[in-house]
């Protein structure tokens, strides 16, 4: 599974997955709603992309309340009154808006690749920069 975020880097890691010949059986767009413009145009070119590939198309997944209906980040700031808590140094907003949505999705997959899916563990990969492993802080060896 992959986390598509609609920009520079997400791209160039999907086009890097593909040129390398590893396998993506689903990629993710999680939508809090409040994107720039631009981002939103660009999933369909690069959804043209993924197609002429043979690549899966991107999955655009989204915050919901408890009665289902889509909560986007706009409307919890309105309805709070305050700034997204990025402003204030935390990311509630990306868990709730990105992470939680991508996962609420894959737990209700059947069990994919790796593990992912119906509350399987599976591997995650938190951008990872320059082959070092945040966790260790040591060199990862590509395969």
């Amino acid at each position: 599974m992959v986390s598509y975020g609609g920009g520079m880097n997400s791209t160039a890691m999907l086009i890097g997955m593909y040129r390398k010949g590893i396998p993506i059986d689903l990629i993710l767009f999680a939508d809090p709603g409040a994107e720039q413009p631009y981002t939103y145009d660009y999933l369909p070119i690069m959804n043209g992309w993924l197609s002429r590939h043979g690549l899966p198309e991107i999955t655009t997944v989204t915050c919901t309340d408890k009665n289902g209906e889509r909560l986007t980040l706009e409307q919890e700031c309105l309805r709070s009154g305050t700034l997204p808590a990025i402003a204030y140094g935390y990311k509630k907003c990306s868990l709730k808006h990105k992470i939680q949505p991508q996962e609420k999705f894959c737990n209700h997959l059947p069990t994919l690749p790796g593990g992912l899916g119906q509350g399987g563990e599976g591997i995650q990969v938190h951008r990872l920069r320059r082959g070092r492993n945040p966790e260790k802080g040591k060199r990862q060896v590509a395969r």
